[in-house]
């Protein structure tokens, strides 16, 4: 019993997790990644990879060995990009449609984005969206962050500009990682750095651009 108490209290706000690698095991990378960061987040856990510019994703409430239980992580495809995320909720009930990443598609392609953090204008960005004909189907601010960069992503012609343009937009403490059907992984943290964010490379080295809003 008192290791269950214990647990109880290892309450840390999201766990985000992307890797982009040479290999095709994004997937279990991330899957390894998040039984890491179980302690930041037990409600809820999932996982987006990039095939063929199309973004498949498996999602749901529980624990990520719940999750992905039994052949789960093996209905993911082949892939070098993917995210990942352990939820401890915030805002919105904990519920599947909850659960992150959150796959939106736009004109020109899909996004997945992951999110740690607190979007304090959240309801404000929810009802200016839904003004332009956005629609929404969860109650969680990781969706509204997904469908600003989304629109953004209309109205700009690259998606580094696009997720630069929603960065500026957001209130409160937030750290994302975002991925993009065109092939392209992205980190942002907030400007006053108040959510962790590592950034790290392999034999393979990484590419890093620093995006301003």
């Amino acid at each position: 019993m008192r290791a269950n108490r214990i647990n109880d209290t290892l309450h840390e706000e999201c766990a985000v997790f992307g890797t982009a690698v040479d290999s095709t095991e994004a997937a279990g990378i991330t899957y390894n990644a998040l039984l890491a960061l179980q302690h930041r987040g037990q409600e809820g856990a999932g996982i987006a990879v990039l095939k063929d510019n199309t973004i498949a994703c498996h999602k749901g409430v529980g624990l990520v060995s719940e999750v992905f239980s039994g052949e789960a992580i093996h209905t993911l495809p082949a892939s070098s990009f993917a995210i990942g995320h352990d939820r401890y909720s915030t805002t919105g009930k904990n519920s599947v449609e909850n659960a992150q990443p959150f796959v939106t598609e736009y004109l020109k392609g899909r996004i997945a984005t992951a999110h740690n953090g607190n979007i304090t204008n959240s309801g404000a960005l929810r009802d200016k969206l839904a003004a332009f004909g956005c629609g929404f189907t969860a109650s969680s601010d990781t969706e509204v962050i997904s469908v600003l960069i989304a629109y953004e992503a209309v109205r700009h012609e690259r998606i580094e500009e696009a997720v630069a343009a929603a960065a500026g937009q957001l209130g409160g403490a937030f750290s994302l990682v975002i991925l993009s059907s065109e092939g392209k992984l992205i980190a942002v943290r907030d400007s006053h750095g108040f959510r962790p964010l590592c950034l790290g490379k392999n034999e393979g080295g990484c590419r890093q651009r620093e995006l301003r809003s």
